[in-house]
């Protein structure tokens, strides 16, 4: 249930990445009424399982405009294979393939009606956080470097047991987490664990990487790899916080004063009844 809840999360998103998060057009027509000048190329690689999904949509005149059924001899081939031509009511046409999740590179080639082949390629290296393990108290930042430096066109959102924190550029009052480019690290903030229970958390980092097409029509382009990083084992025991720390050694530190006060009162009065005694 899992894997087909991220898998329909990652088509979605990955269509409002498409669209810059304006609504597409799920029209369609074919390539062969249009002049070959006005299509938009946009592609995702989405991590399903062991596997990775690919999309292929072709549009009018930009990213929301109505999708293309592809008319002969135009064609779309994925690392070699050709994708195979879908058509519904909610997403208009789009090409499909599956590939294993271990691919080291895709490369799409999109062929016009006239001949002309775009050439596309995206690196699908994996970037994940370079840790083992670990145990944290949830009450001060923590620092976990990727496992490799991180690219401008990327971006990453932690799940944390079905949690999710969002990783943000930059920080502020409402910052759970955040990505610190000159450490190549995701810096998680203590506010990030109130959310989660104490014990055993399997922490995932979810990664976007979306980059412009190489080749393609004055319109342009774009192609988006997502996936999800091996999950890094932490084990979460909640502690108290600095302040409540100085608050309880405050509270200690008054009753001991009470105490110490009470105790000198006692002896007083003891001593004036032993006097007048």
């Amino acid at each position: 249930m899992r894997e087909i809840t991220l898998k329909f999360f990652l088509f979605t998103v990955g269509i409002l990445f498409f669209t810059g998060g304006a609504c597409p057009s799920n029209d369609t027509t074919a390539s062969d009424k249009i002049a070959q000048t006005e299509i938009y190329q946009s592609y995702l690689i989405a991590q399903n399982g062991q596997n990775y999904d690919v999309t292929a949509y072709f549009r009018v005149g930009g990213k929301t405009g109505t999708t293309l059924a592809l008319s002969a001899p135009s064609k779309i081939i994925f690392n070699g294979q050709a994708m195979q031509e879908h058509l519904n009511t909610s997403s208009g046409t789009f090409y499909t393939v599956s590939v294993p999740g271990n691919t080291p590179n895709g490369t799409f080639a999109f062929t016009d009606r006239k001949g002309k082949t775009y050439t596309n390629n995206i690196d699908l290296s994996k970037v994940g956080l370079k840790s083992n393990a670990l145990r944290v108290n949830g009450t001060v930042p923590i620092s976990i470097p990727l496992s490799r430096p991180a690219s401008d066109s990327m971006s990453f959102n932690l799940e944390m047991n079905d949690q999710t924190v969002f990783v943000e550029l930059t920080q502020d009052d409402t910052t759970e987490a955040y990505f610190d480019k000159t450490k190549n690290s995701i810096i998680i903030l203590p506010s990030a664990w109130k959310k989660i229970s104490k014990g055993n958390v399997a922490m995932i980092l979810e990664v976007r990487n979306d980059i412009p097409t190489q080749q393609g029509t004055t319109l342009g382009g774009n192609i988006e790899f997502t996936y999800n990083a091996t999950p890094l084992n932490v084990a979460l025991i909640k502690g108290k916080s600095k302040e409540n720390n100085s608050l309880a050694k405050t509270k200690t530190t008054n009753a001991n004063n009470v105490a110490q006060s009470n105790s000198k009162i006692i002896k007083s009065v003891n001593t004036n009844i032993s006097v007048n005694q």
